[in-house]
């Protein structure tokens, strides 16, 4: 019948469209309308999130709380989201992640149109919450965090920074660079703006101080020469009343400004949070609309904010790049050499020097026969792609020494990667200046790095039962990459690359949710 279940343990389903106005839901709040979609598992956090929203004055175009998603997932509202005009920005809590690999795919497309920012929680202990169908992962958070940030997801640590986020980029346009002045009536507030945003990797002006007594005039004076500045990307207001001032003319003009500028206003205004009132630009209907400028109770969560944005757009403004295809590369070749290791070990079993020589030759990548072929010197670097029970295949790139697995010094991606991926890799590593002439050194060769990394990511991708293939140390020269030694394992392993946690009704006595 068309029919689809939300929960169960769940708080239910919000939608606050004009001709709906729908509270299906056990939370007597009913939101504002606004552009915000916005998901969560937990029941009881939905509560919470609801008292969250009518606090910051800021409203919702639809709240779903799916509890253990029988049937309705985050992936589910997510393409729904894509589609709907309503929804201008897409919020997630997330206690779990049933299938990465679908969730990672339809991400990356959503948040080419309109920007996904979530919470992922588990982050110590990768736990699952109880009545969720998910497979147990290995996967370290350093992936995870990958995966989403390779997916153009905003990634946020706390639910407070979620709505900080979330208010800025439904209210105010994006920023077109990190470059941001603090323009303010207060020298300490000024400074501690600027001294936060440039711990969060902003580049910041020197602030443009007004003194404690400045008027309306002088803000829009100030703020007016900010905007037109073409060095400068994004505006910090901070306002501290003086005595005896409700500080509403300076509220008037900050809205005013607000709505006509094309770089984003963050603001600090009498330290209050969310859209207050008189910051708010109304729309048609009366609610806070494009142009209102968002508040923050403290200068590090508006830096912290734009940051997070900045980011955001920079990667809109990076090219997705493509996958490589390497015509020199003979899967059936690679895949006959793990079947066959799999028939003689069904468990699963190292391959011999040999047969890993075979695989790797299969894709294109040499390995020295023995220790004394002669080798250039060169920076050693290790490519690692292993099977993950929830995730799939992930490769990581890092410099391979001791102090890089000391510090856990790696880059990871989700397989399919492409060129730009690579590219990130290889050079989002702290060890990266090794490979760039550091202190004089003659630098690597990148390009063949990212195309070992790129040819070691299909092997894994396209040859799940080869559990895990650990190229390195590889020396990397301007040459180019010589690889030294290689080891690889096979084993069994389930489906870990279809959508085998989609999700429907049992539609039989017995039938169950497949795990």
């Amino acid at each position: 019948y068309g029919v689809r279940l939300v929960g169960p343990n769940c708080l239910g389903v919000i939608n606050t469209a004009p001709g709906v106005r729908l509270n299906a839901s056990l939370s007597p709040l009913m939101p504002a309308r606004g552009r915000v979609g916005f998901f969560c598992q937990s029941g009881a956090l939905g509560s919470a999130i609801l008292e969250n929203v009518d606090r910051r004055g800021f409203g919702l175009s639809t709240f779903v709380s799916a509890g253990n998603r029988a049937d309705v997932s985050g992936n589910d509202l997510l393409q729904y989201w894509e589609e709907d005009d309503a929804t201008e920005v897409v919020l997630l809590y997330l206690e779990s992640i049933g299938n990465p690999r679908k969730f990672s795919r339809i991400a990356r497309r959503v948040a080419r149109r309109k920007p996904v920012v979530a919470v992922k929680t588990g982050r110590t202990l990768q736990g699952v919450p109880v009545g969720h169908a998910v497979r147990s992962s290995n996967a370290p958070q350093r992936a995870v965090d990958s995966m989403l940030r390779q997916a153009g997801v905003i990634q946020v640590d706390t639910l407070d920074e979620l709505f900080d986020v979330a208010q800025l980029l439904a209210y105010q346009p994006l920023p077109r660079g990190q470059r941001v002045s603090v323009v303010g009536n207060s020298d300490a507030l000024g400074l501690l703006a600027a001294d936060a945003a440039t711990a969060v990797g902003l580049t910041v002006g020197d602030p443009v101080s007004l003194g404690a007594y400045a008027s309306a005039d002088d803000f829009e004076r100030a703020l007016d020469a900010t905007i037109d500045d073409p060095d400068v990307d994004a505006v910090v207001a901070v306002y501290i009343p003086p005595l005896e001032a409700t500080g509403d003319e300076v509220a008037n003009v900050l809205a005013a400004v607000g709505e006509q500028s094309d770089k984003p206003i963050v603001s600090t205004f009498l330290g209050r949070e969310g859209i207050p009132e008189l910051l708010r630009v109304p729309d048609v209907e009366g609610a806070p609309g494009r142009g209102s400028v968002p508040s923050y109770s403290a200068v590090e969560a508006a830096v912290r904010a734009l940051a997070r944005v900045a980011a955001y757009s920079e990667w809109l403004g990076t090219p997705a790049g493509e996958v490589r295809v390497f015509d020199d590369a003979h899967p059936d070749e690679a895949r006959r050499v793990v079947e066959s290791a799999l028939v003689a070990a069904p468990a699963g079993a190292t391959l011999d020097p040999e047969q890993t020589r075979a695989v790797l030759a299969a894709y294109g990548v040499d390995v020295q026969a023995t220790a004394d072929e002669a080798a250039p010197d060169g920076v050693p670097v290790r490519v690692h792609g292993f099977e993950d029970p929830l995730f799939g295949p992930i490769v990581s790139f890092g410099v391979a020494d001791a102090t890089s697995d000391l510090l856990d010094d790696r880059a990871y991606r989700i397989p399919p990667i492409t060129d730009a991926d690579a590219a990130g890799m290889v050079r989002e590593i702290r060890s990266a200046p090794l490979l760039t002439g550091y202190r004089g050194a003659e630098p690597v060769n990148m390009a063949a790095i990212e195309e070992l990394v790129q040819r070691v990511a299909r092997l894994k991708s396209e040859l799940p039962r080869l559990v895990s293939i650990d190229v390195g140390p590889a020396l990397a020269s301007s040459a180019g990459v010589t690889v030294l030694e290689a080891e690889a394992r096979v084993g069994p392993v389930g489906d870990t690359r279809g959508d085998w946690s989609a999700r429907r009704l049992a539609r039989m006595p017995g039938d169950t949710v497949p795990h």
